[in-house]
Protein backbone atom coordinates (compact mmCIF):
# COMPACT_ATOMS: atom_id res chain seq x y z
CA UNK A 1 0.00 0.00 0.00
CA UNK A 2 1.46 3.95 -0.85
CA UNK A 3 2.11 6.13 1.79
CA UNK A 4 0.05 8.69 0.54
CA UNK A 5 -1.03 11.37 3.65
CA UNK A 6 -2.93 14.52 3.60
CA UNK A 7 -1.82 17.30 5.71
CA UNK A 8 -3.77 19.67 6.85
CA UNK A 9 -3.06 23.50 8.30
CA UNK A 10 -6.21 25.37 10.14
CA UNK A 11 -5.10 29.21 10.09
CA UNK A 12 -6.65 32.44 11.07
CA UNK A 13 -6.52 33.71 7.32
CA UNK A 14 -6.83 30.05 5.56
CA UNK A 15 -6.90 26.55 5.88
CA UNK A 16 -4.45 24.98 3.44
CA UNK A 17 -4.57 20.88 2.43
CA UNK A 18 -1.66 19.11 0.57
CA UNK A 19 -1.78 15.44 -0.26
CA UNK A 20 1.57 13.44 -0.81
CA UNK A 21 3.16 10.38 -1.39
CA UNK A 22 6.45 9.21 0.68
CA UNK A 23 8.88 7.95 -1.29
CA UNK A 24 11.75 6.91 1.20
CA UNK A 25 13.05 10.31 2.17
CA UNK A 26 11.55 11.94 -0.97
CA UNK A 27 7.48 13.83 -1.08
CA UNK A 28 5.78 13.63 -3.88
CA UNK A 29 3.32 15.78 -4.02
CA UNK A 30 -0.41 15.00 -5.39
CA UNK A 31 -2.59 17.55 -4.66
CA UNK A 32 -2.28 21.10 -3.04
CA UNK A 33 -5.03 23.61 -2.18
CA UNK A 34 -5.86 26.94 -0.11
CA UNK A 35 -9.30 28.58 0.84
CA UNK A 36 -10.21 31.18 2.78
CA UNK A 37 -10.87 30.17 6.35
CA UNK A 38 -13.40 31.01 8.98
CA UNK A 39 -14.19 30.46 12.18
CA UNK A 40 -10.94 31.25 13.11
CA UNK A 41 -9.58 34.09 15.25
CA UNK A 42 -6.10 35.20 16.22
CA UNK A 43 -5.60 31.17 16.35
CA UNK A 44 -8.36 29.96 18.28
CA UNK A 45 -11.47 28.62 17.17
CA UNK A 46 -13.77 30.64 17.15
CA UNK A 47 -16.85 28.56 15.85
CA UNK A 48 -16.45 24.69 15.32
CA UNK A 49 -19.18 24.63 12.63
CA UNK A 50 -18.40 26.97 10.74
CA UNK A 51 -14.48 26.14 10.85
CA UNK A 52 -15.63 22.26 10.06
CA UNK A 53 -17.84 23.04 6.80
CA UNK A 54 -14.45 24.82 5.39
CA UNK A 55 -12.72 21.59 6.27
CA UNK A 56 -15.35 19.63 5.14
CA UNK A 57 -15.10 21.78 1.41
CA UNK A 58 -11.50 21.61 0.74
CA UNK A 59 -11.38 18.06 1.65
CA UNK A 60 -14.48 17.40 -0.59
CA UNK A 61 -12.71 19.27 -3.37
CA UNK A 62 -9.57 17.39 -3.33
CA UNK A 63 -11.75 14.23 -3.15
CA UNK A 64 -13.15 15.01 -6.64
CA UNK A 65 -10.09 15.53 -7.82
CA UNK A 66 -7.84 12.72 -7.06
CA UNK A 67 -11.21 10.53 -7.54
CA UNK A 68 -11.13 8.53 -4.22
CA UNK A 69 -12.11 9.42 -0.33
CA UNK A 70 -9.43 11.21 2.28
CA UNK A 71 -10.09 9.32 5.34
CA UNK A 72 -7.71 11.11 8.03
CA UNK A 73 -5.10 13.84 7.52
CA UNK A 74 -1.97 14.92 9.88
CA UNK A 75 -3.09 18.19 11.68
CA UNK A 76 -0.97 21.10 12.09
CA UNK A 77 -2.11 23.92 15.34
CA UNK A 78 -1.06 27.11 15.54
CA UNK A 79 1.99 27.73 17.77
CA UNK A 80 0.27 30.40 20.21
CA UNK A 81 0.47 29.58 23.63
CA UNK A 82 2.68 26.02 23.34
CA UNK A 83 5.37 25.17 26.01
CA UNK A 84 8.65 23.35 25.36
CA UNK A 85 10.31 21.41 28.08
CA UNK A 86 13.63 19.30 28.10
CA UNK A 87 13.06 15.67 29.76
CA UNK A 88 15.09 12.21 30.35
CA UNK A 89 14.06 8.92 31.04
CA UNK A 90 15.62 5.70 30.94
CA UNK A 91 14.45 1.96 30.98
CA UNK A 92 16.61 -1.35 31.77
CA UNK A 93 16.74 -3.82 29.17
CA UNK A 94 18.20 -6.81 30.20
CA UNK A 95 21.48 -7.86 32.52
CA UNK A 96 23.14 -9.58 29.56
CA UNK A 97 21.94 -7.07 26.52
CA UNK A 98 19.41 -7.55 24.35
CA UNK A 99 18.63 -5.83 20.90
CA UNK A 100 16.39 -2.31 21.00
CA UNK A 101 13.10 -2.62 19.28
CA UNK A 102 10.59 -0.41 18.36
CA UNK A 103 8.40 -1.21 21.29
CA UNK A 104 11.60 -0.10 23.57
CA UNK A 105 11.82 3.23 21.89
CA UNK A 106 7.89 4.18 22.36
CA UNK A 107 8.12 2.75 26.02
CA UNK A 108 10.90 5.32 26.83
CA UNK A 109 9.36 8.17 25.02
CA UNK A 110 5.98 7.05 26.98
CA UNK A 111 8.30 8.09 29.90
CA UNK A 112 9.46 10.77 28.97
CA UNK A 113 6.13 12.69 28.51
CA UNK A 114 4.94 11.70 31.74
CA UNK A 115 5.75 14.74 33.86
CA UNK A 116 3.82 17.17 35.47
CA UNK A 117 1.85 19.82 33.56
CA UNK A 118 0.14 22.96 33.99
CA UNK A 119 -3.80 22.03 34.23
CA UNK A 120 -4.44 24.50 31.15
CA UNK A 121 -2.05 22.52 28.72
CA UNK A 122 -1.92 19.31 26.96
CA UNK A 123 1.25 17.10 25.49
CA UNK A 124 1.12 17.52 21.60
CA UNK A 125 4.44 15.87 20.42
CA UNK A 126 7.50 13.81 22.21
CA UNK A 127 10.74 14.36 20.03
CA UNK A 128 13.67 12.44 20.82
CA UNK A 129 17.02 14.39 21.02
CA UNK A 130 19.60 12.28 21.96
CA UNK A 131 19.53 8.17 22.64
CA UNK A 132 22.22 6.63 25.40
CA UNK A 133 23.25 3.12 25.52
CA UNK A 134 26.10 0.70 25.85
CA UNK A 135 27.73 1.43 22.95
CA UNK A 136 27.69 5.41 22.63
CA UNK A 137 25.35 8.46 22.13
CA UNK A 138 23.91 10.04 18.94
CA UNK A 139 20.67 11.71 17.61
CA UNK A 140 20.08 8.64 15.57
CA UNK A 141 17.41 5.51 16.21
CA UNK A 142 19.30 3.00 18.16
CA UNK A 143 16.95 0.06 16.34
CA UNK A 144 19.03 -3.52 16.66
CA UNK A 145 21.93 -2.31 18.72
CA UNK A 146 22.39 -4.74 21.61
CA UNK A 147 22.52 -3.00 24.85
CA UNK A 148 21.85 -3.32 28.47
CA UNK A 149 20.62 0.23 28.99
CA UNK A 150 18.59 2.60 27.01
CA UNK A 151 18.23 6.54 28.00
CA UNK A 152 16.39 9.44 25.89
CA UNK A 153 16.61 12.95 26.14
CA UNK A 154 13.49 14.43 24.57
CA UNK A 155 12.06 17.82 23.37
CA UNK A 156 8.09 17.55 25.38
CA UNK A 157 5.51 19.76 23.08
CA UNK A 158 2.28 21.35 24.67
CA UNK A 159 -0.67 23.43 23.76
CA UNK A 160 -2.96 24.92 25.21
CA UNK A 161 -6.29 22.72 26.19
CA UNK A 162 -8.30 25.39 24.76
CA UNK A 163 -6.86 26.05 21.56
CA UNK A 164 -5.77 22.24 20.98
CA UNK A 165 -9.48 20.24 21.96
CA UNK A 166 -11.59 22.70 19.04
CA UNK A 167 -9.39 22.06 16.65
CA UNK A 168 -9.25 18.43 17.15
CA UNK A 169 -13.15 18.49 17.15
CA UNK A 170 -13.32 20.44 13.82
CA UNK A 171 -11.48 17.97 11.94
CA UNK A 172 -13.65 15.08 14.02
CA UNK A 173 -16.90 16.97 13.20
CA UNK A 174 -15.78 17.03 9.13
CA UNK A 175 -15.17 13.01 9.74
CA UNK A 176 -11.59 12.46 9.65
CA UNK A 177 -9.37 10.64 11.60
CA UNK A 178 -6.09 12.22 12.95
CA UNK A 179 -2.80 10.86 11.77
CA UNK A 180 -0.87 13.19 14.26
CA UNK A 181 -0.50 16.55 15.50
CA UNK A 182 2.46 18.97 15.31
CA UNK A 183 2.64 23.17 16.08
CA UNK A 184 2.92 24.80 13.17
CA UNK A 185 6.71 26.19 14.11
CA UNK A 186 8.32 22.89 14.48
CA UNK A 187 6.76 21.60 11.12
CA UNK A 188 7.94 24.86 9.43
CA UNK A 189 11.50 24.44 10.56
CA UNK A 190 11.28 20.78 9.44
CA UNK A 191 10.45 21.83 5.63
CA UNK A 192 12.95 24.81 5.92
CA UNK A 193 16.18 23.40 7.27
CA UNK A 194 18.35 20.82 7.23
CA UNK A 195 20.66 19.18 10.09
CA UNK A 196 23.08 21.66 9.77
CA UNK A 197 20.74 24.50 10.35
CA UNK A 198 19.18 22.83 13.21
CA UNK A 199 22.79 22.37 14.65
CA UNK A 200 24.68 25.24 13.91
CA UNK A 201 21.94 27.26 15.19
CA UNK A 202 19.16 29.64 13.18
CA UNK A 203 16.13 31.71 13.85
CA UNK A 204 12.81 31.36 12.05
CA UNK A 205 9.85 33.92 12.30
CA UNK A 206 6.67 32.83 10.55
CA UNK A 207 4.83 36.50 10.24
CA UNK A 208 0.83 35.06 9.57
CA UNK A 209 -2.38 36.62 9.56
CA UNK A 210 -2.60 38.19 12.93
CA UNK A 211 0.78 36.94 14.76
CA UNK A 212 3.88 36.37 14.23
CA UNK A 213 6.12 33.13 16.20
CA UNK A 214 9.58 33.32 16.94
CA UNK A 215 11.41 29.92 17.02
CA UNK A 216 14.83 28.99 17.83
CA UNK A 217 17.20 25.89 16.91
CA UNK A 218 20.32 24.73 18.14
CA UNK A 219 21.67 21.52 18.67
CA UNK A 220 19.34 19.31 16.26
CA UNK A 221 15.60 20.73 17.97
CA UNK A 222 13.58 23.50 19.20
CA UNK A 223 14.73 26.00 22.13
CA UNK A 224 12.83 28.61 22.24
CA UNK A 225 9.51 29.60 21.15
CA UNK A 226 7.22 33.19 21.43
CA UNK A 227 4.77 34.74 19.75
CA UNK A 228 3.97 38.51 18.64
CA UNK A 229 0.42 39.79 18.25
CA UNK A 230 1.27 41.32 14.64
CA UNK A 231 1.09 40.25 11.14
CA UNK A 232 0.09 40.55 7.76
CA UNK A 233 -3.24 41.80 8.84
CA UNK A 234 -1.60 45.35 10.33
CA UNK A 235 -0.15 45.67 6.86
CA UNK A 236 -3.72 45.33 5.32
CA UNK A 237 -5.41 47.35 8.06
CA UNK A 238 -3.11 50.07 8.20
CA UNK A 239 -3.48 50.27 4.11
CA UNK A 240 -7.67 50.87 4.10
CA UNK A 241 -7.45 52.90 7.44
CA UNK A 242 -5.24 55.42 5.47
CA UNK A 243 -6.86 55.03 1.96
CA UNK A 244 -10.29 55.07 3.65
CA UNK A 245 -10.88 52.26 1.52
CA UNK A 246 -12.94 48.54 2.87
CA UNK A 247 -10.85 45.92 4.04
CA UNK A 248 -11.27 43.70 1.04
CA UNK A 249 -9.56 46.77 -1.14
CA UNK A 250 -7.25 47.18 1.33
CA UNK A 251 -5.80 43.38 1.21
CA UNK A 252 -6.02 43.80 -2.44
CA UNK A 253 -4.12 46.51 -2.75
CA UNK A 254 -1.19 45.13 -0.73
CA UNK A 255 -1.44 41.75 -2.58
CA UNK A 256 -1.31 43.44 -6.12
CA UNK A 257 0.93 46.29 -5.20
CA UNK A 258 2.69 46.20 -1.68
CA UNK A 259 6.29 46.80 -1.39
CA UNK A 260 8.64 47.87 1.55
CA UNK A 261 10.61 49.65 -0.84
CA UNK A 262 9.51 53.04 -2.64
CA UNK A 263 10.72 52.53 -6.49
CA UNK A 264 7.61 55.13 -8.10
CA UNK A 265 7.36 58.75 -7.90
CA UNK A 266 4.27 60.45 -6.34
CA UNK A 267 2.57 60.28 -10.07
CA UNK A 268 1.84 56.79 -9.78
CA UNK A 269 -1.99 56.89 -8.63
CA UNK A 270 -3.72 54.29 -7.66
CA UNK A 271 -6.72 55.46 -5.63
CA UNK A 272 -8.15 58.79 -5.39
CA UNK A 273 -10.87 59.47 -2.25
CA UNK A 274 -13.58 62.04 -2.06
CA UNK A 275 -13.30 63.79 1.59
CA UNK A 276 -15.70 66.63 2.42
CA UNK A 277 -15.14 67.63 -1.55
CA UNK A 278 -11.99 67.70 -1.42
CA UNK A 279 -9.97 65.28 -4.07
CA UNK A 280 -6.89 63.39 -2.15
CA UNK A 281 -4.53 60.98 -4.04
CA UNK A 282 -2.99 58.14 -3.42
CA UNK A 283 0.04 56.97 -5.13
CA UNK A 284 2.27 53.88 -5.16
CA UNK A 285 5.07 55.65 -3.04
CA UNK A 286 2.08 56.30 -0.99
CA UNK A 287 0.95 52.51 -0.22
CA UNK A 288 4.97 51.69 0.01
CA UNK A 289 5.35 53.88 2.71
CA UNK A 290 2.78 52.67 4.80
CA UNK A 291 3.90 49.16 4.09
CA UNK A 292 7.61 50.42 5.39
CA UNK A 293 6.46 51.78 8.21
CA UNK A 294 4.27 48.62 9.68
CA UNK A 295 7.33 46.15 8.50
CA UNK A 296 9.50 48.35 10.69
CA UNK A 297 7.00 48.31 13.49
CA UNK A 298 6.54 44.68 13.42
CA UNK A 299 10.36 43.63 13.21
CA UNK A 300 11.06 45.84 15.97
CA UNK A 301 8.91 43.95 18.09
CA UNK A 302 9.89 40.74 17.08
CA UNK A 303 13.50 42.14 17.88
CA UNK A 304 12.07 41.98 21.16
CA UNK A 305 12.22 38.47 21.28
CA UNK A 306 15.05 37.78 18.99
CA UNK A 307 17.52 40.21 21.46
CA UNK A 308 16.89 37.03 23.87
CA UNK A 309 17.92 34.25 21.89
CA UNK A 310 20.75 35.81 20.25
CA UNK A 311 23.42 37.03 22.66
CA UNK A 312 25.50 38.18 19.98
CA UNK A 313 25.68 34.94 18.06
CA UNK A 314 23.96 36.98 15.08
CA UNK A 315 21.92 33.36 13.92
CA UNK A 316 20.86 34.05 10.48
CA UNK A 317 17.14 34.66 10.37
CA UNK A 318 15.01 32.55 8.55
CA UNK A 319 11.65 34.27 6.98
CA UNK A 320 8.22 32.30 6.40
CA UNK A 321 4.67 32.91 6.33
CA UNK A 322 2.14 34.93 4.25
CA UNK A 323 3.17 38.20 5.98
CA UNK A 324 6.51 38.20 4.52
CA UNK A 325 5.56 37.84 0.90
CA UNK A 326 5.74 41.56 0.53
CA UNK A 327 8.44 42.30 -2.04
CA UNK A 328 12.35 43.38 -0.65
CA UNK A 329 10.64 42.58 2.94
CA UNK A 330 13.77 40.80 4.05
CA UNK A 331 15.46 44.03 3.63
CA UNK A 332 13.56 45.74 6.22
CA UNK A 333 14.03 42.96 8.28
CA UNK A 334 17.92 42.94 8.22
CA UNK A 335 18.02 46.36 9.15
CA UNK A 336 15.64 46.21 11.81
CA UNK A 337 17.01 43.18 13.18
CA UNK A 338 20.76 43.63 12.49
CA UNK A 339 21.06 40.41 11.28
CA UNK A 340 21.19 38.08 8.28
CA UNK A 341 17.47 37.54 6.76
CA UNK A 342 16.47 35.66 4.16
CA UNK A 343 13.28 34.66 2.69
CA UNK A 344 12.15 30.61 2.68
CA UNK A 345 10.00 29.76 -0.06
CA UNK A 346 9.48 25.63 -0.97
CA UNK A 347 10.65 25.08 -4.17
CA UNK A 348 8.14 22.12 -4.87
CA UNK A 349 6.28 22.81 -7.91
CA UNK A 350 2.52 22.79 -7.35
CA UNK A 351 3.68 24.27 -3.68
CA UNK A 352 5.95 27.31 -4.82
CA UNK A 353 3.67 29.43 -1.99
CA UNK A 354 4.59 29.77 2.18
CA UNK A 355 1.65 28.51 2.56
CA UNK A 356 2.37 25.16 2.15
CA UNK A 357 5.38 25.35 4.31
CA UNK A 358 4.08 23.84 7.46
CA UNK A 359 2.29 21.10 5.89
CA UNK A 360 5.45 20.45 3.74
CA UNK A 361 7.32 20.11 7.04
CA UNK A 362 4.58 17.77 9.26
CA UNK A 363 5.75 15.05 6.31
CA UNK A 364 9.38 15.26 7.34
CA UNK A 365 7.78 15.18 11.30
CA UNK A 366 5.83 11.74 10.11
CA UNK A 367 8.60 10.43 8.22
CA UNK A 368 11.22 11.10 11.24
CA UNK A 369 7.89 9.41 13.71
CA UNK A 370 7.41 6.31 11.55
CA UNK A 371 11.44 5.36 12.24
CA UNK A 372 11.02 4.53 15.76
CA UNK A 373 7.16 4.06 15.69
CA UNK A 374 6.37 2.00 12.41
CA UNK A 375 4.39 3.65 9.48
CA UNK A 376 1.44 5.61 9.28
CA UNK A 377 -1.99 4.39 8.27
CA UNK A 378 -2.45 6.03 4.67
CA UNK A 379 -5.16 9.22 4.45
CA UNK A 380 -6.64 7.64 0.93
CA UNK A 381 -5.87 4.71 -1.40
CA UNK A 382 -4.71 5.48 -4.88
CA UNK A 383 -4.12 2.78 -7.12
CA UNK A 384 -1.59 4.94 -9.57
CA UNK A 385 -0.28 8.25 -9.51
CA UNK A 386 -3.04 10.37 -11.38
CA UNK A 387 -0.90 13.43 -11.00
CA UNK A 388 2.90 13.85 -10.03
CA UNK A 389 3.66 17.77 -9.10
CA UNK A 390 6.98 17.10 -8.09
CA UNK A 391 9.97 15.02 -6.31
CA UNK A 392 12.11 17.21 -4.46
CA UNK A 393 14.55 17.06 -1.20
CA UNK A 394 14.03 19.24 1.42
CA UNK A 395 14.90 22.40 3.02
CA UNK A 396 17.82 25.09 3.12
CA UNK A 397 20.80 23.93 3.64
CA UNK A 398 24.25 25.90 4.45
CA UNK A 399 26.02 24.55 1.20
CA UNK A 400 22.76 25.53 -1.21
CA UNK A 401 21.18 28.24 0.84
CA UNK A 402 -13.97 3.24 11.15
CA UNK A 403 -13.09 6.58 13.13
CA UNK A 404 -12.81 7.04 16.62
CA UNK A 405 -14.71 9.73 17.88
CA UNK A 406 -14.30 12.20 20.59
CA UNK A 407 -11.22 14.06 21.66
CA UNK A 408 -10.54 11.93 24.46
CA UNK A 409 -10.07 9.11 21.94
CA UNK A 410 -7.90 11.18 19.63
CA UNK A 411 -5.44 11.83 22.13
CA UNK A 412 -5.33 8.30 23.94
CA UNK A 413 -4.43 7.47 19.92
CA UNK A 414 -2.03 9.51 19.36
CA UNK A 415 0.04 9.06 22.77
CA UNK A 416 -0.48 5.53 23.55
CA UNK A 417 2.59 3.09 23.93
CA UNK A 418 1.09 0.13 22.03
Amino acid sequence: MRNIYALLDIGSATIKLVVAEVLDTNVNVLYADKTASHGISKGYVANEEIASEDVKKIVAKANDYLGTTIGSVALIIPTIGSRIYQSDSSISLSDSGSKITSNDIRRILDLSARFKKEADEELVSVIPICFHHDQGSNNKVPLDIKSRNLAVDSLVVTSPKKLLYPFLRVVEYAGLDILDVSISAYACALEAFDEAYMNEGSILVDVGFKTSTISFYKDGYLKYLSVVPYGGNDFTRNIYQNFQISPEQGETYKIKYGSVFDRHSKDDIVHTVVYDDEKKDYSLADLHLLDREIAKAIFTKIKEKVELIDQGNNYEIILVGGGSELKLIPEVASQVLNAPVRLYRPETIGVRDMAYVSCLGMIYFMINKAKYQGGYEPSLVLDEITNTMSVRLKGLTRNNPAPQKGVNKILENLFNDE
